[in-house]
């Protein structure tokens, strides 16, 4: 003799009434959770938005007031790194004024270690 049957078993509109709830809950939970990030999505773009004014149109490639100097200074030495590269490249591949090049690098090497002394160097 079972006394212990499974409520399920006894009313079975009890189970799919449970399982509806559930299925509502989960919805509901789903929804909450999908409308808060589209929240947060909104609000993160408010403060990127924000942050772009701020920095203005020179403020999008060397970055804010507290990192600009080194931005600009990193990006002094890559040109001229990058130039003078170039420059010297093409005198050696025409063999032309070869002098001419290593006066360039005798002028730019001071620069560029100024400036990279300046970008590690302690405060």
């Amino acid at each position: 003799m079972h006394t212990t049957q499974n409520s399920y078993e006894e009313n079975p509109n009890s189970y799919l009434t449970s399982t509806k709830q559930m299925q509502h809950e989960q919805r509901t939970q789903k929804e909450e959770h999908s409308f808060l990030l589209q929240c947060k999505d909104k609000d993160h773009e408010h403060e990127k938005e924000l942050l772009d004014k701020n920095l203005g149109f020179v403020g999008q490639f060397f970055g804010s007031a507290e990192h600009a100097s080194k931005n600009i200074t990193a990006t002094i030495c890559l040109v001229l790194v990058l130039g003078i590269t170039i420059i010297s490249c093409f005198i050696y591949y025409l063999e032309k004024d070869v002098a001419f090049v290593k006066s360039m690098w005798h002028c730019i090497s001071p620069i560029i270690t100024l400036s990279l002394g300046y970008l590690f160097g302690k405060k």
